[in-house]
């Protein structure tokens, strides 16, 4: 197995050659973002998470200094914070954008349906040609029920209903 040619430059390793792991493909350079080697680059099998992957890891950057990593990590932090409000302010937005068009939709049958002219369509519709015309009754004002409710509240007023 040839190793990595590296030379140090401003604290930072430089790689001047590939390496190649076990499996004899040129190593991968990932970074690392764990607590304990945040933004740490490293050396690993190409194939890793595949069941055919060798063992091969060899870091290429020096052990991050403990304020630096209180630093990176409390950056972090502070990045998934702002990516999680950013998210739910995201999905706020969208329920209030759902809500405001069900208000105006709810608002715009209301006043459709309490125009002078829409009751009279239903009216019309109902008792004359509509197609539920046996399954409505138009009752006084702007009311109309079932049948089976009519009869019901016609009972109740002690009032005689017949068939037409």
């Amino acid at each position: 197995m040839k190793d990595t040619a590296m030379e140090n430059v401003d604290g930072y390793a430089q790689i001047t050659e590939p390496s190649m792991c076990m499996c004899g493909m040129n190593a991968s350079m990932r970074t690392s973002w764990t607590e304990n080697n945040p933004g740490r680059r490293f050396l690993g099998c190409s194939l890793y998470g595949r069941p055919d992957a060798c063992d091969y890891f060899k870091w290429v950057d020096p052990i991050v200094h403990p304020r630096y990593k209180s630093v990176i990590n409390g950056l972090l932090r502070n990045a998934n914070r702002k990516d999680v409000l950013e998210k739910k302010l995201q999905r706020m937005l969208m329920y209030y954008r759902i809500l405001l068009a069900m208000v105006v939709m709810v608002l715009l049958s209301y006043w459709e349906i309490t125009s002078d002219n829409y009751l009279d369509f239903i009216k019309e519709y109902v008792v004359g040609i509509g197609p539920w015309k046996d399954n409505m009754v138009p009752v006084s004002g702007n009311y109309i029920e079932t049948p089976s409710d009519f009869v019901a509240r016609a009972h109740v007023q002690n009032l005689q209903v017949s068939r037409i």
